[in-house]
């Protein structure tokens, strides 16, 4: 997952964690078009951190880490451990199952030049129709 030679994924996401403790959220000073362009680029960076998220969950759910450590699947670990809905587990290994699936889609994702949900829901809403539907992720 990423690319060869990256950094390793927990020491990037705790230097995030820290640096979200820092931030100054007063942006009363700012141009409208500065105020606009800090939501689109937090939604960037949170699509692509939610990305990451979904597949390391798909991937933690394949190895069945949570049976082994936990003796719960995964989906029940993610509503008790980190306070998730059924529903948002739910999507949340969707959607990592679909990005480890598709490996372009997955670094699409990660990368930030496309979106987590459209992609598992156009790909789920693909897989549950009886007509025979070409996938194309």
């Amino acid at each position: 997952m990423g690319a060869q030679g990256g950094r390793p994924v927990g020491e990037v996401l705790a230097e995030i964690s820290a640096a979200l403790d820092g931030v100054l959220t007063d942006t009363s000073l700012l141009s409208d078009a500065d105020a606009l362009a800090l939501v689109g680029q937090a939604r960037d960076v949170a699509g692509r951190v939610q990305a990451l998220a979904a597949t390391l969950a798909a991937d933690a759910e394949a190895r069945g880490v949570s049976e082994r450590a936990y003796g719960t699947p995964l989906s029940s670990w993610l509503t008790g451990v980190c306070r998730l809905t059924r529903p948002e587990a739910h999507r949340l290994l969707a959607s990592g199952r679909a990005l480890s699936r598709f490996a372009a889609v997955g670094e699409a994702a990660r990368s930030g030049q496309v979106g987590v949900e459209p992609v598992s829901y156009t790909h789920l809403r693909a897989h549950e129709t009886d007509s025979y539907l070409v996938c194309r992720l």
